[in-house]
C-alpha cells in the first residue's frame, strides 16, 4: 500500500487536495512524512512475517528457531554477513537446512538412509551409508539361505575386485573386533559398525573445449585436458528420485573407471560399447568432431562407437569406425588409418576440492565503474554492436584504443568510457601474445563469460622477443584478469614509460588484479602433470610500484625485479591462493636468481610451495609456507597462525608452527623434577618439528588432490588456523568444523549399540 509515493494523500477527497494545492501544500508534506514511516513499518512487518519460517528468515534467527525445536545450541550460528568470504562461510556453516529438516529427520531416526541426508544438510557432503554387518561372512540357516554372503571371492570379476575395500565393495569379509570410530586403528567389518562414506571432491564441468593432440604419439591420439596432461574423468551425479534409497555410484561424484564406462550390452559389431548414461551429449563424457568418420561427412559419435580401453601405453588397436576412451587417464584414440584432421572437442567433468583457479562455477561479480564498454570475443568471431567481429583480445583492445584516440580529439562526440571489459565467450584456446598499454585512469578487464573456462595459450613462437602478456599503464590505471586459464609464458608488468628519462612523476599502473584464474605453474604440463618449464615464473613485476593482487587463483613463481632506484616496495596481496614454484627448492616469491624481491607481502589463507625472499612481510595469517622465508625488514609486520620452517627469518610470530610444539617441549622439560640434557631436548624438538610438517597428497598442478593435506597431517596444522580450521588455501572449506558437526549428529541418529564413523573417500 505504501510503496506508491503520496499514497495517503491520494486517499483524501479531491476538493481537500485542491485546496491544499492552492496553498503551500502543507497537508501533502505532512502526509508524505507519515506515509514514509508507515511504509517503513509495513516493510518491517513483512520482514517479521518472513522470520516465522526457516526458509525465509534471516540468518541470526536460525538458532532461535532451532532452540524451539530442541536442537542443541551451536557455536557456529552466524549473524549478518556482508563480505564475499562471510557469505561463503554462511553457506558452509549455516544450520538452516538441518533446522528445516529436523522434525522429518527425527521421525525417521534409526533408518540407514537418513544418515546420507544428514551429511548433505549438516556438512554439505554427498555420502553413502553402509551397515558393515551386511558384509560379514555368516553361516546360513537352511531355511534362510544367503548365497551372496559367502567366504569365497570371485576372482574372475574385474569390476568387483576394483571396488575391494571401497564404498561399493560387495565382497564378504571376516569379522573385525576393532571399533570403526577408533582414531588410531580403525576397524570396519563388525556387527555394530556403521560407515558413512563421504566424497569431498566436487565435479566441475568443461564444455565443448578443444582436446589436446598428442602429436608425439600420433595424429590419432588426444587427451581430454587441453593442456595435454592425463586427468581422471568424473561422473555428473544424478539426483536421487526416491529419498529412501541408498546412494549409488550414479548419484555420487565418483571417478569413472574403465569397467564403469562399459555398457552391459555389446554393440552392433559385437565389441564392447560405452554406457549411454555416461557417454553422450549432456552426459558425463561427450566427444564431437567436424570431419569424422570421413572428411566429407561428419556424424555424431554415439555410445556404440565408443570402446572403453586401457590407453596407458597407446598400444590399443582401435577398429575402424570406433573411438577408444580411457576415463582413468583422460585419453582418446581414433583408428590409426582414420584420424580426424580438424579439431576434436570434448565435454567432461573433472574433480577438484573448491572453487579456485577459474572454471564453470559461479564467480562473484566484478566491482566495475558504472560506465563500461564491453566487447565479446570468440575464437570463431562474434558480432559486436557495430556489426564487426572480434576474434582475439588484441583486436578488441586495439579497436577500443583506436576509438578513444580518435574521439578524444573531437569535442562534439563524447569520449568512450575509460573502462573496457573484454569478455571471452568460448570454451576455446586463444593463441598469441598481446600488449596492454593504458592511459591514466583507464581500466581493462579480461573476463571469462559465465559458465566458461577459456584458455589463453602463449607458446614460444618467437626467439628474439618474449611471448608474455605485457601490461603497462599510467597513473590510476588497472588491469583485471578474471576466470582465465593462462598457459605458456608469463604475465609481465612494468612502467608505462621506458628509456633514460622515465620518472615517477609520469605515473605508473595502479594494480594488476588476478582473480579466479590459473597461471599454470611451469608454463605447461607433461602427461604426468610434471611442469615443462619448472623454473619459469608466472608473473614478473619489473621496476614498478603497481600493486599485484591475487585472489582465489593458482599461479606459478612471482618475480619482483628492481633496478635499485629509490622507490616504495611493490605491494603484493595474496588471498585464498596458491603460489607454486614447482619445487620446494625453487623460489616462489623473490627477485632474479635468488635475489631479494623488493616487495611488501600481505598473505591470507594461502599455500606457498618454494622459498620466499622479500623486503618486507607486513601480514600473514592462516597460511602454509613449505620452505624457508627470508625477510630483510624484520621490525615491520607479523605472522599469525601459520606454518613456517624454523630456519626462516621473519617478523614476530604468534601461534605459529613449529614454534608452538617446540615451546611445548621446553615447557614440559622445565616442569620435570630433573630436566633432560640439551642433546635429548634437541632430539625431542626435531621430532616435534618433523611431526607437524605439512604432508600433501600431491604437489603437482593438474591432479585432483593438488596440495590437499593428507589424513596423517598433525592436528596442529589441520586445526591450526585462528578459527580452528586448517591452514592453507583450503581453509575456507571448514572441513574440521563440518566433520565435528556431522559427528555430533551421527551420534544422535544411530542406535545406542551402534558405532558410526565418517570415512573420507576423496
Amino acid at each position: 500500500m505504501f510503496t506508491v509515493p503520496d499514497a495517503l494523500y491520494r486517499l483524501l477527497p479531491a476538493y481537500i487536495r485542491l485546496r491544499d494545492q492552492q496553498t503551500d501544500k502543507t497537508l501533502q508534506q505532512l502526509l508524505g512524512i507519515i506515509g514514509d514511516q508507515a511504509g517503513a513499518l509495513q516493510r518491517d512487518l513483512e520482514r517479521m512475517y518472513d522470520g516465522w519460517f526457516i526458509e525465509t528468515c534471516e540468518e541470526w534467527l536460525v538458532p532461535y528457531i532451532a532452540d524451539l525445536l530442541g536442537l542443541p545450541p551451536s557455536d557456529l550460528a552466524l549473524g549478518p554477513l556482508d563480505t564475499e568470504r562471510e557469505r561463503r562461510l554462511r553457506q558452509v556453516l549455516s544450520a538452516r537446512s538441518a533446522t528445516a529438516n529436523a522434525i522429518a529427520q527425527r521421525r525417521r531416526k534409526g533408518t540407514l538412509w537418513i544418515l546420507e541426508e544428514i551429511a548433505r544438510d549438516v556438512a554439505h557432503w554427498p555420502a553413502r551409508a553402509e551397515e558393515c554387518y551386511r558384509r560379514l561372512v555368516v553361516s546360513s540357516h537352511l531355511d534362510h539361505l544367503q548365497p551372496a554372503r559367502t567366504a569365497i571371492a570371485d576372482l574372475r570379476s574385474a569390476r568387483r575386485l576394483a571396488e575391494l575395500d571401497g564404498p561399493f565393495d560387495d565382497f564378504c569379509h571376516l569379522g573385525d573386533v576393532r571399533r570403526i570410530g577408533h582414531a588410531e586403528s580403525r576397524g570396519r567389518f563388525n556387527i555394530p559398525n556403521v560407515a558413512l562414506f563421504v566424497w569431498r571432491l566436487r565435479p566441475y564441468s568443461v564444455t565443448t573445449t578443444p582436446a589436446y593432440q598428442r602429436q608425439d604419439i600420433g595424429r590419432h591420439c588426444f587427451t581430454f585436458s587441453a593442456l595435454g596432461n592425463d586427468t581422471q574423468l568424473f561422473r555428473n551425479p544424478v539426483l536421487e528420485l526416491v529419498r529412501s534409497d541408498i546412494a549409488g555410484a550414479r548419484n555420487l561424484p565418483v571417478p569413472i573407471l574403465r569397467w564403469a564406462l562399459e555398457s552391459h550390452e555389446a554393440g552392433k559389431t559385437g565389441l564392447m560399447q560405452a554406457d549411454p548414461l555416461l557417454f553422450g551429449e549432456g552426459s558425463s563424457i561427450f566427444i564431437e568432431t567436424d570431419d569424422w568418420p570421413t572428411p566429407a561427412r561428419s556424424l555424431p559419435i554415439t555410445p556404440d562407437q565408443v570402446i572403453p580401453a586401457d590407453l596407458s601405453d597407446w598400444s590399443y588397436k582401435v577398429p575402424k569406425g570406433h573411438v577408444a576412451v580411457d576415463p582413468v587417464l583422460g585419453r582418446i584414440a581414433f583408428p590409426t588409418s582414420q584420424p580426424p584432421r580438424k579439431s576434436v572437442r570434448v565435454s567432461y567433468y573433472y574433480g577438484f576440492a573448491m572453487d579456485i583457479g577459474g572454471g564453470s562455477y559461479e564467480r562473484p561479480p566484478l566491482p566495475l565503474p558504472p560506465q563500461i564498454e564491453r566487447y565479446q570475443v570468440g575464437v570463431n568471431g562474434s558480432l559486436t554492436a557495430d556489426g564487426s567481429r572480434m576474434t582475439s583480445i588484441k583486436q578488441a583492445f586495439s579497436e577500443w584504443r583506436g576509438r578513444r584516440d580518435a574521439e578524444a580529439t573531437t569535442e562534439e562526440t563524447p569520449k568512450p568510457p575509460s573502462a573496457l571489459v573484454i569478455e571471452l565467450i568460448d570454451n576455446d584456446i586463444y593463441h598469441g601474445r598481446f600488449e596492454l598499454l593504458l592511459e591514466p585512469g583507464e581500466t581493462v578487464a579480461i573476463v571469462a563469460a559465465k559458465g566458461t573456462r577459456p584458455i589463453i595459450w602463449l607458446p614460444d613462437e618467437t626467439t628474439s622477443a618474449t611471448d608474455a602478456i605485457t601490461i603497462r599503464g599510467g597513473r590510476g590505471s588497472r588491469v583485471i584478469l578474471d576466470g582465465l586459464l593462462i598457459a605458456g609464458s608469463a604475465v609481465e608488468v612494468g612502467n608505462r614509460d621506458s628509456g633514460e628519462n622515465e620518472g615517477l612523476d609520469a605515473g605508473e599502473l595502479c594494480e594488476l588484479w588476478i582473480r579466479h584464474s590459473t597461471l599454470v605453474p611451469g608454463g605447461s604440463l607433461h602427461p604426468s602433470c610434471d611442469p615443462r618449464r619448472p623454473s619459469a615464473p608466472s608473473v614478473v613485476v619489473e621496476n614498478t610500484v603497481a600493486r599485484l593482487r591475487v585472489e582465489a587463483s593458482i599461479v606459478g613463481a612471482i618475480r619482483i625485479l628492481s633496478d635499485g632506484r629509490s622507490r616504495e616496495p611493490t605491494p603484493v596481496n595474496l588471498c585464498d591462493s596458491i603460489v607454486d614454484a614447482t619445487s620446494e627448492e625453487r623460489m616462489a616469491i623473490g627477485g632474479a636468481v635468488r635475489e631479494v624481491g623488493y616487495a611488501e607481502l600481505n598473505i591470507v589463507r594461502c599455500t606457498l610451495v618454494g622459498f620466499v625472499q622479500v623486503h618486507a612481510l607486513r601480514y600473514a595469517e592462516d597460511s602454509l609456507f613449505t620452505s624457508r622465508v627470508q625477510v630483510v625488514r624484520r621490525q615491520l609486520g607479523c605472522l599469525r597462525f601459520c606454518y613456517i620452517p624454523s630456519e626462516s627469518r621473519t617478523p614476530r610470530r604468534h601461534a605459529c608452527q613449529p614454534d608452538g610444539v617446540v615451546q611445548v617441549v621446553d615447557t614440559e622439560n622445565a616442569r620435570r623434577a630433573k630436566p633432560l640434557p640439551q642433546s635429548a631436548v634437541a632430539k625431542l624438538k626435531d621430532a616435534a618439528r618433523l611431526r607437524v610438517t605439512p604432508r600433501f597428497e600431491s604437489l603437482r598442478y593438474g591432479t585432483q588432490t593438488y596440495l590437499r593435506l593428507t589424513g596423517c597431517t598433525a592436528p596442529e596444522i589441520k586445526r591450526g588456523a585462528h578459527d580452528e580450521s586448517e591452514m592453507g588455501v583450503y581453509h575456507d572449506l571448514f572441513e574440521p568444523q563440518r566433520l565435528t558437526m556431522l559427528g555430533d549428529r551421527l551420534a544422535e541418529f544411530v542406535p545406542a549399540n551402534c558405532d558410526a564413523a565418517v570415512i573420507f573417500v576423496s
